[in-house]
């Protein structure tokens, strides 16, 4: 008897570059494409998207509002399952609780568009010791994971107190082997991957590139 085959819970594609975002037309005819290859999801957290990384902290205007909705309808109508990503990178402060309710909303809002999935990315930031909270100390002693997992279990809780259904991902500071990505963003602490992992979720997937970047 062959061995069992074996699934992935899911496949799919990230719109995760830097540089030019795609035109809506342009990522419908991509979207369209993934179920006829076998691919049924989509992350579309391009790095210079404002609203999703420099303009994090800011309400979304009404026409992101109505590019998300279309492209939560357009994911709808061809079978795949949509993930935002949301840049938690500066300007978004851990330790202010300001930062963090703005960044509760804007998880809020995603998710009142229709969007069923959020995932929190950490990926190519520089390894830099947390900021310091409005009295001035760093509740984080220096852990950049500390922080991170704060951030995160923060938004996740307040998008779960909404009473949503809605499916996450992680993606951590050092999402692969590859001694390029510290040799371009910095060392983060040595005991990063396993201080976030013990802080988030068990159910939470996280993203892995392996041992290539």
């Amino acid at each position: 008897m062959p061995p069992p085959v074996q699934r992935f819970a899911f496949t799919g594609a990230v719109e995760g570059f830097y540089g030019r975002v795609w035109s809506p037309a342009e990522r419908e005819a991509f979207i369209a494409a993934l179920a006829p290859r076998g691919l049924d999801a989509y992350l579309f957290a391009p790095k210079h998207e404002p609203a999703l990384a420099a303009d994090l902290l800011a309400p979304l205007d009404d026409g992101t509002i109505d590019r998300l909705e279309a492209l939560a309808g357009c994911c709808r109508a061809h079978g795949v399952r949509l993930y935002v990503g949301l840049h938690l990178e500066p300007p978004l402060n851990p330790a202010d609780p300001a930062h963090l309710a703005r960044l509760a909303d804007k998880a809020r809002a995603l998710v009142r568009l229709g969007v069923p999935g959020l995932a929190a990315l950490f990926d190519d930031l520089p390894a830099v010791q947390p900021q310091p909270g409005p009295a001035g100390s760093d509740p984080f002693a220096g852990s950049q994971a500390a922080a991170q997992a704060h951030a995160f279990l923060a938004t996740y809780r307040a998008v779960e107190a909404e009473g949503q259904r809605v499916d996450w991902l992680v993606c951590p500071g050092r999402y692969t082997l590859d001694p390029a990505l510290e040799a371009e963003f910095g060392a983060l602490e040595p005991d990063y991957l396993t201080r976030l992992h013990a802080d988030l979720p068990l159910a939470v997937p996280w993203l892995w590139t392996g041992p290539r970047g």
